[in-house]
């Protein structure tokens, strides 16, 4: 190599060397880098070194110089090198080859960088985005727990809520209406009838001898026959009617969109399914109970209140000439 160009490559800051292929034999050729960089003090000294010396992994030199011999190049290779110490440096290590007349590698022209800050502030990346990924993933168990905690929350509350609208709503011994719903399904329905100019029926209805009931077979032979007659009243009316328990012994079926001649035939069902009941029963009395209609005429300016206490009045007639429906006596 002649002194200008040997100069030029002993200024350059790579490590720069030529090698006979065989690496047994002694290098060629080093800059100052390449001694600089494997901690020799001249390249006269890395000289009387050859590749074997300098590569820490055997395999490493032997997939090194099989890519080289059958490529003729290698490009950008990390491996370790090591230091006159024993210590090694990691490189990036680029190499070319020039073959002989028989396809041998003659001599292999390298080129070697020190990457190990490189490597260094890579490896301290990767740690630091495995650190920040276990995070993440702990963070995001943490969510999904937090998720699914305040889900089962949110569905423990609609629950506790639906209960409640049920228990604010709901006669919880019959599951019909209770009084004040009832009573504010019917102020709505009445609203409706005065806009559509449709008619309203109100049904009274009271359990015959419940206080004899409660007398002779106890009070939970009364909620009995009243969960009964509930049942009743429930399975034949229409999808549209509804049942509210006004309190005690008393029911008010409300039949919207409906006049006292159909409310009658509806009625007659109740009626049958009473006599059934009673025909096929083993209970030690028979269910009678009394019952009289209102109608609500959008012509006429009637009040709710005014509404079921007429269908109240027609109750106590029945009661007061029949004391019974035509169902049985007791």
């Amino acid at each position: 190599m002649d002194q200008e160009y040997n100069s030029i490559i002993n200024e350059i800051n790579y490590g720069v060397y030529m090698s006979p292929g065989d690496p047994d034999e002694h290098f060629t050729y080093v800059n100052k880098a390449m001694a600089d960089l494997l901690g020799y003090e001249n390249p006269e000294e890395l000289l009387s070194c050859n590749m074997r010396k300098i590569f820490i992994n055997p395999l490493e030199l032997s997939n090194f110089l099989d890519e080289a011999q059958t490529v003729g190049y290698v490009k950008n290779k990390h491996l370790r090198l090591k230091l006159k110490d024993g210590s090694s440096v990691w490189v990036s290590h680029t190499a070319r080859v020039i073959y002989d007349k028989k396809f041998q590698v003659k001599t292999i022209y390298g080129v070697v960088q020190d990457i190990t800050d490189r490597r260094i502030v890579k490896q301290s990346f990767l740690r630091s985005y495995e650190k920040l990924e276990h995070v993440v993933e702990e963070r995001t168990r943490e969510l999904i727990e937090a998720n699914e905690k305040l889900r089962k929350e949110i569905e423990e509350r609609e629950i506790m809520e639906r209960k409640l609208r049920y228990y604010a709503t709901t006669d919880t011994m019959t599951g019909v209406f209770n009084r004040m719903t009832g009573l504010v399904f019917l102020e709505n329905q009445v609203n409706i009838a005065k806009r559509n100019n449709t008619h309203i029926v109100v049904c009274f209805v009271d359990i015959d001898d419940l206080k004899f009931i409660n007398d002779t077979y106890g009070h939970k032979e009364g909620d009995r026959l009243i969960i009964r007659v509930g049942e009743i009243l429930k399975s034949v009316i229409r999808e549209s009617d509804t049942i509210c328990r006004m309190g005690g012994d008393e029911f008010l079926i409300i039949f919207p969109d409906c006049q006292i001649e159909q409310a009658v035939k509806i009625w007659e069902r109740v009626e049958i399914q009473i006599k059934q009941y009673n025909k096929h029963t083993e209970s030690k009395y028979p269910i009678s109970f009394s019952h009289g209609f209102a109608e609500y005429n959008p012509d006429k300016n009637i009040s709710v209140q005014d509404l079921i206490a007429n269908s109240d009045k027609e109750m106590y007639k029945m009661k007061n000439i029949d004391k019974h429906t035509a169902i049985g006596n007791l």
